[in-house]
C-alpha cells in the first residue's frame, strides 16, 4: 500500500529570487485525485556458486544467479559470474580478477507512478501567472492532458557488466597497497 500526497497541496514556482520576493509565481501546479495505491510486486532471485582451490595459490569462483520481478515481462535473466584470485610465492601479492552480469532491480518506483499517474487516479492542473498566495482569486487553472507514466510494452530489465582486474600487495602487517582496474557498462537502462 502506498500513499503519495506529492503536490497535493500545490506548488508555487518563481523565475528567481526578486520575483520570489515580489511575490509575483510565474505557475502554480496542484494535483488532484485519489492518492492511494494497493498493489502487488513480488521478487525473486536463484543464486548457484562454487569456489575451489586449483592449487595452494590459485582459488576459481563460478556462479550463476536468476532474477525476476512481476511487474517486468522479461523473465530470463539468468547472469553468469566467474572470479579468480592468484597468489604466487610468498603470497604477499595477490592478482584477482572476475566478470560478470548483474541484472538491476526496476523497484517499486516505476510501477508506483504506472498506476498513479495513469491519467485517471492522480490529475496536475497548471495554473499560468496565478495570483499570491491565493491561486484561486486568479484565473481558473488549465487542466492540460493528465500527467501519465507508463511501462513501456516489452520492457527488459536492465542489466550491468563488469569485468575487473586488480593488484594488492602487502607491505606490512598492518597495511597494504592495492591497484584495481573496473570496467562497468550498462544495458537496457531505464529512462523516464
Amino acid at each position: 500500500d502506498i500513499t503519495d500526497r506529492n503536490d497535493f497541496g500545490g506548488r508555487y514556482e518563481f523565475a528567481n529570487l526578486d520575483l520570489y520576493s515580489a511575490g509575483q509565481p510565474y505557475v502554480f501546479t496542484v494535483n488532484d485525485g485519489d492518492p492511494r495505491l494497493k498493489y502487488d510486486l513480488t521478487t525473486a532471485d536463484a543464486h548457484f556458486q562454487d569456489e575451489f582451490k586449483v592449487r595452494s595459490d590459485l582459488t576459481l569462483m563460478m556462479g550463476i544467479r536468476y532474477d525476476w520481478e512481476s511487474i517486468m515481462e522479461d523473465k530470463n535473466n539468468v547472469s553468469p559470474r566467474f572470479a579468480f584470485s592468484f597468489a604466487p610465492g610468498s603470497k604477499r601479492t595477490a592478482i584477482r580478477g572476475g566478470a560478470g552480469l548483474f541484472y538491476e532491480r526496476v523497484g517499486e518506483t516505476p510501477g508506483e507512478r504506472g498506476n498513479l499517474y495513469n491519467g485517471d487516479q492522480i490529475r496536475s492542473y497548471i495554473y499560468n501567472n496565478p495570483t499570491y498566495p491565493d491561486h484561486t482569486l486568479g484565473s481558473p487553472g488549465i487542466a492540460p492532458p493528465p500527467t501519465r507514466y507508463q511501462l513501456e510494452p516489452g520492457l527488459k530489465t536492465p542489466f550491468l557488466g563488469q569485468v575487473s582486474v586488480g593488484l594488492d600487495r602487502q607491505l606490512t602487517l598492518e597495511s597494504s597497497l592495492s591497484f584495481e582496474y573496473l570496467h562497468l557498462r550498462g544495458d537496457k537502462l531505464l529512462r523516464v
